[in-house]
């Protein structure tokens, strides 16, 4: 005993008045330990300070709670260092290889793991937000990844890669490792499928551009450059009013038919077997016994086609009806030889 009388064995520090501190061998039941505390003399316990420098280094308070730095909260162990921008942090090293858990304040008190060793900093934990950050101290999303390149979350179901997604100097990249690329809905079933091969195979066979899913009958078209949209299918309607080598006359009707559908005319056409001579030849389009061309179609002298008239044709009709009758009338046929084998074209979309 130091410092007065004690009703305890053991080595005892006592202020002279109430409080104690007890170093002593021993203890409950006869299970010998070694025993240290800080009491007073009715048997209140306080804490136990550990001092160097004449600043506290650690506290283990009488509630058996250990501070490592300061005064600990609650929690069993804590590690403290209450100074602005500060690091402290829990060192876990074996022969090879040392991390360090640490609150970084220099990082907006983010809760960082270091790899001392490798010298980088592998995962931190964004305090506030907790967003998490593996490769990056700074994560702006819940789960931010980033490496110096390609950077990779590898997917595996009991141990065998499935898939992974990546980023790169091409962009994002979705691969497959071992089958297809799925796409389900909230009722688990499978809405579209990439195979390695690559073919896109639609479940559901619907498909929409910029929220529109097109109107019946529409198909798509490019522009060449890239661009895609919806477009009405294209037509091309072609018929022979003569046969071959028979010179052609002047008449009305020379054909007659039904449209097999509506179409929204853009263009007709003409051509001949044999060129008619000294005039043009002209020809006439009726829907339903009128014209649907305000500038009849002509070929010229010498020529086997309309797209080489002087004058284009003008149609002045554009919408052909389904089951529509459709007859031609021949008005011209050149004025020294008779064009011969005249085939008349109509060229538009599905209405």
């Amino acid at each position: 005993m130091v410092g007065g009388a004690s009703s305890y064995s053991g080595f005892e520090i006592y202020n002279g008045s109430n409080k104690r501190a007890i170093v002593r061998t021993g203890g409950d039941s006869g299970n010998e330990a070694l025993e240290i505390r800080s009491e007073t003399v009715s048997g209140s316990t306080g804490p136990i300070k550990f001092v160097t420098g004449g600043s506290e280094r650690m506290r283990l308070t009488s509630g058996g709670s250990l501070g490592i730095g300061g005064n600990p909260s609650a929690e069993r162990l804590e590690i403290i260092n209450s100074g602005p921008d500060t690091a402290p942090a829990l060192r876990i090293s074996n022969d090879a290889q040392s991390w360090n858990l640490a609150t970084r304040g220099d990082v907006s008190d983010s809760f960082v793991i270091r790899d001392v060793t490798g010298g980088s900093n592998v995962f931190a934990l964004a305090a506030g937000t907790g967003n998490c950050g593996i490769g990056t101290l700074n994560p702006s999303e819940v789960l931010t990844l980033n490496s110096a390149s390609n950077t990779r979350l590898l997917l595996q179901e009991g141990g065998s890669n499935k898939g992974q997604v990546s980023a790169g100097g091409g962009g994002l990249y979705i691969q497959n490792l071992a089958g297809n690329i799925l796409f389900r809905n909230s009722s688990d079933n499978d809405t579209v499928t990439i195979t390695d091969d690559g073919t896109l195979d639609l479940k559901s066979e619907k498909l929409k551009l910029n929220g529109s899913g097109g109107s019946a009958d529409q198909v798509l078209k490019t522009d060449g450059s890239g661009n895609v949209s919806w477009s009405a299918l294209p037509v091309e309607l072609g018929f022979a009013v003569s046969d071959e080598t028979t010179a052609l006359t002047t008449g009305t009707s020379k054909i007659t038919f039904r449209m097999p559908h509506a179409m929204t005319l853009t263009a007709v056409r003409a051509n001949v077997a044999t060129a008619p001579a000294g005039s043009a030849l002209t020809v006439d389009i009726n829907e339903g016994g009128s014209t649907i061309l305000s500038t009849k179609l002509t070929i010229d002298a010498g020529e086997k086609t309309s797209t080489t008239a002087a004058t284009a044709a003008v149609i002045s009709d554009t919408a052909l009806a389904d089951d529509a009758e459709i007859t031609v009338d021949i008005d011209a046929i050149g004025s020294s030889t008779a064009g011969a084998g005249l085939k008349i074209w109509l060229i538009g979309t599905r209405a």
